[in-house]
């Protein structure tokens, strides 16, 4: 989870889809899957495609 503290940074996490993952690139040209939340927390949750991964097997075991 990364806080949006500056003003460019709380304009970009708005810029964002909010409330919703989606698949983009890192700066390594790695797969990352960000979920921007600019009214509760204004924060991005960031995470690497292993996590994803993770994410998905807790999905089918206990559906949310």
């Amino acid at each position: 989870m990364k806080f949006a503290k500056t003003q460019a940074q709380i304009g970009k996490v708005g810029s964002l889809p909010q409330r919703k993952l989606t698949r983009t690139t890192g700066p390594d040209g790695k797969p990352r899957f960000v979920y921007a939340d600019a009214v509760d927390c204004n924060c991005v949750y960031v995470g690497t495609e292993a996590a994803y991964d993770r994410y998905q097997r807790l999905a089918v075991q206990e559906p949310v």
